[in-house]
C-alpha cells in the first residue's frame, strides 16, 4: 500500500507542476494583450520620428487602397508615408485593427506590397532591393508596422518601446 501511496503523490506533484506552467503561461497570454491600450497617435508619433524621413508624404485613402489593396475605413487606424522620389521605395505603414484576427490580412497586404516592389526594382534598383530585402513586418497586439526604410531597424525599437 505504501507503494501506491507514493505514486499518488507523484502523481499530485507532477498535476500541481502542469498546473502552475498553464497559470504562468495564461498570465503571459494576458501581459501581451496591453498593447492594444496605447493611443495611436503616440506609436504614430514615436515611428514617424524615429523614420526622421523628410522626402515622405501622408497617404490619403486613395493611396492606401492602390498600394495595399487594403480600405482604410476597415481599420480602427491607419496611417501610410510614402516616399516623394521617383526611385525610392521608403515606406511607413501603421495599421491599428479593430481585433487581432484582423492583423494578418494587413501583413498579407504588407507581404504583397513587398513583392510588388521587388518585382519592379529588381535587376537595375541594387539600393532599392536592398532596403526591401530589408523591410520590417511587425505584429504586436492590434498594432502592424510595416517600414521599407535604411533607419527601418530604429524604426521597428520605436514601435516596440511605444508600445511597452
Amino acid at each position: 500500500m505504501t507503494k501506491k501511496k507514493g505514486e499518488f503523490t507523484v502523481l499530485r506533484n507532477i498535476r500541481a507542476g502542469m498546473v502552475i506552467i498553464l497559470l504562468i503561461y495564461i498570465g503571459l497570454i494576458f501581459q501581451s494583450k496591453g498593447d492594444s491600450d496605447t493611443p495611436f497617435a503616440d506609436v504614430q508619433k514615436a515611428v514617424v520620428d524615429a523614420a526622421d524621413d523628410k522626402n515622405m508624404t501622408l497617404a490619403g485613402t486613395q493611396e492606401i487602397k492602390r498600394f495595399y489593396g487594403i480600405n482604410p475605413k476597415d481599420y480602427e487606424d491607419i496611417t501610410l508615408y510614402y516616399t516623394n522620389e521617383t526611385m525610392g521605395v521608403n515606406e511607413l505603414l501603421l495599421v491599428k485593427t479593430k481585433d487581432e484576427n484582423e492583423a494578418e490580412a494587413v501583413e498579407k497586404a504588407a507581404e504583397q506590397r513587398k513583392k510588388t516592389q521587388l518585382d519592379n526594382f529588381e535587376g537595375y534598383g541594387a539600393e532599392q532591393v536592398k532596403l526591401l530585402d530589408a523591410s520590417i513586418i511587425k505584429t504586436k497586439g492590434t498594432y502592424v508596422l510595416f517600414v521599407i526604410s535604411p533607419k527601418a531597424e530604429t524604426v521597428e525599437k520605436a514601435f516596440t518601446k511605444s508600445l511597452k
